[in-house]
């Protein structure tokens, strides 16, 4: 009897030790599995991440560029508006300058003064004269005081048709008319074609 508890015992523990292996062993198996699977996961996640830097690091490099447009834009215009300012200063003080000059030659409202025949200017009809008269230009002095621009300008607010018109020597032949150096104002309107030096 004592043969048979022993065996007995030896067959339960034998049950028991592979029973312990076998549930050891499944254990194992759903352990790895379930190792793969979260590995798998966290790798799929790592690849997601991955790929989500990459397209960051893409963004940022086009950001990068986008802000160095930008910068060369900026700076671009920053130049040009400067240019403009620079002219825009230039243009007051032509401007300034011209208003001076027109201030200057035109004889005071106060004062009556008889107009010249302008006309008697190589270069200056009728209707160029009105066109002085009207500006204030009404003496040979007056036209010999003013600037050629001074002049031009006249001419240019007239229209197109009175801008070919080349108003250079006309204060000269007007300081010689004024001085009442006639004939000195012949021998330059003869070497004029037009009021312009030929």
């Amino acid at each position: 009897m004592g043969y048979l508890i022993i065996q007995m015992l030896l067959c339960l523990l034998a049950a028991a030790l592979v029973g312990f292996l076998l549930g050891w062993w499944i254990r194992g198996a759903r352990c790895r599995t379930s190792l793969e699977e979260i590995e798998a996961s966290w790798r799929k996640r790592l690849d997601g991440c991955e790929a989500e830097l990459v397209a960051m690091r893409d963004t940022a490099g086009d950001n990068e560029n986008e802000i160095e447009s930008l910068l060369a834009d900026r700076s671009r215009l920053r130049n040009e508006l400067e240019a403009a300012e620079g002219k825009a200063k230039s243009r007051s003080a032509e401007i300034d300058r011209l208003k001076s000059q027109l201030v200057g030659a035109a004889p005071a409202a106060a004062t009556v003064v008889d107009p010249d025949d302008l006309t008697k200017i190589e270069g200056v009809g009728p209707k160029i004269s009105q066109l002085l008269h009207d500006a204030g230009y009404l003496t040979f002095t007056s036209v010999a005081n003013a600037t050629a621009e001074a002049l031009k300008a006249v001419l240019d607010a007239a229209g197109e048709r009175f801008k070919m018109h080349d108003p250079t020597t006309w204060p000269q032949q007007a300081r010689l008319a004024a001085e009442g150096r006639w004939s000195e104002l012949e021998d330059l309107q003869d070497r004029l074609d037009g009021g312009k030096i030929t």
